[in-house]
C-alpha cells in the first residue's frame, strides 16, 4: 500500500512538473511573440516617421523651386505664410511679407479687385482667376494671375490659400502682338483696320453729341520718284519723318493713322469746315520743311483732301469724299488742299 501511495504521488509530481514547463514553454513563447509584435509595430513607425519625414522634405523642396507664389491668408487677408518664391518675383524677404495685409502689397489701384475677389472665397463663391498688380519696394509693379481657395476649414492648413502666377511678360507680349496687329510697322501709327474702328467710334459720338466731324486725307506728292531715285530705305525714312510730323503738329484729340503706301487720314472730332482748314495748313508748313536723310535733303509735299460731316449729314461717305477732295488739290497743282463741298452749310458746322 506504502509503495502504491509512492508512486502515485510521484506521478502526480511528474504531471505537475509537466505541466508547469508547458505553461512555461507556453509563456515564453507569448513573449516572443509580443516582442515580434512590438518589433513589427516599431518597424512600422519607423517607417511611417521616415515616409513622413520625406513627404515633408519632398514638399519643402518642391514649395522653394516653385516659380509661382504659394501663400496662406487669415479671413482677413492678413498673409500667414508665404513661399519662398515671394523673394523672387516680388523682391521681399519672406520675413517681412507675414503678418502683413495683403492689400499692402497690391497696387492701389487694383484694392477694390483684391477686396472683391476675398469677400467671394470667404463666402465659397466660385470665382475665376484675377490679374493683380503688386507692388515691389522699388516702386514697380508686377502684374500676377491670382487664384484663391478657402480652406479655413481644413486644419492643416486654416486658411485661404493664394496661388499668385506672374503674368507679366505675357501680357507685355499680349501687348505688342496687340499693337503690331493694330499698327503701321513703319510708323506706329493706327493701320487701316484700327482707323475704320476709331472711325465708327467718333461718327457714332457725332451723331450722339451732334456736333461736326472732318476728315483730312493726305497723299504725298511725287512720292514713287523718292523710292525709284534714292530706294526703298530713303522712302521709308521720309515716310517715318511724315508720321512724326503729322503727330506733333495735330491737336490733342485728333487722330492720325497710316492707310497704307504714302497715303495718310486724321480723324477731327468736334471740328467744322474752318477748323479743318486750319489743321491743313499746319501740315502744310510742317510738311514743307526739308527732310534730312543721311546728309541727303529732300523736298516733300502733300495734297490734302477735307470733308466735314455736318449735323445734317451721317458721314457715311465721309471718307470716300476726302479721297475725292485730295484728288482735287492735285489736280490745282500739288502742294495744296481743298474742300468736299455739298453746297452751303450751317454756320455752327463751320467752325
Amino acid at each position: 500500500m506504502a509503495v502504491f501511495l509512492l508512486a502515485l504521488l510521484a506521478a502526480v509530481a511528474i504531471a505537475v512538473a509537466a505541466a508547469a514547463m508547458a505553461a512555461a514553454f507556453a509563456a515564453r513563447r507569448e513573449v516572443r511573440e509580443q516582442a515580434r509584435l512590438i518589433d513589427e509595430l516599431n518597424d512600422g513607425m519607423r517607417s511611417m516617421v521616415l515616409e513622413t519625414d520625406l513627404r515633408e522634405r519632398r514638399f519643402t523642396t518642391l514649395v522653394q523651386e516653385l516659380r509661382d507664389v504659394i501663400a496662406i491668408v487669415d479671413a482677413y487677408g492678413r498673409v500667414e505664410y508665404a513661399s519662398p518664391s515671394i523673394e523672387r518675383v516680388l523682391h521681399r524677404p519672406v520675413a517681412s511679407t507675414v503678418g502683413r495685409d495683403l492689400d499692402s502689397l497690391v497696387a492701389p489701384s487694383h484694392r477694390d479687385a483684391l477686396g472683391d475677389v476675398l469677400a467671394l472665397a470667404r463666402a465659397r463663391q466660385a470665382a475665376d482667376p484675377v490679374e493683380l498688380a503688386f507692388a515691389r519696394p522699388n516702386g514697380q509693379h508686377v502684374l500676377l494671375e491670382v487664384t484663391l481657395t478657402n480652406l479655413l476649414d481644413d486644419p492643416a492648413v486654416g486658411g485661404i490659400v493664394l496661388h499668385a502666377r506672374d503674368v507679366t511678360e505675357r501680357h507685355a507680349l499680349q501687348g505688342m502682338l496687340e499693337h503690331a496687329a493694330t499698327h503701321d510697322r513703319l510708323t506706329h501709327l493706327p493701320n487701316r483696320a484700327l482707323f475704320g474702328d476709331l472711325f465708327k467710334g467718333a461718327q457714332s459720338r457725332a451723331r450722339r453729341q451732334a456736333s461736326p466731324l472732318s476728315i483730312l486725307f493726305v497723299d504725298l506728292d511725287r512720292f514713287k520718284d523718292v523710292n525709284d531715285t534714292y530706294g526703298h530705305s530713303t522712302g521709308d525714312a521720309v515716310l517715318a519723318e511724315v508720321a512724326r510730323r503729322l503727330r506733333d503738329t495735330v491737336r490733342a484729340g485728333d487722330v492720325v493713322a497710316r492707310l497704307g503706301g504714302d497715303e495718310f487720314v486724321l480723324i477731327c472730332e468736334h471740328t467744322g469746315t474752318l477748323g479743318a482748314v486750319e489743321v491743313a495748313r499746319h501740315l502744310s508748313d510742317a510738311l514743307d520743311q526739308p527732310i534730312d536723310v543721311d546728309g541727303r535733303i529732300l523736298s516733300i509735299t502733300a495734297s490734302i483732301g477735307i470733308a466735314t460731316a455736318s449735323r445734317g449729314h451721317d458721314g457715311g461717305h465721309l471718307l470716300e469724299e476726302a479721297d475725292h477732295a485730295m484728288y482735287d488739290a492735285k489736280e490745282a497743282g500739288r502742294g495744296a488742299y481743298r474742300v468736299f463741298s455739298r453746297g452751303p452749310q450751317p454756320a455752327d458746322d463751320l467752325d
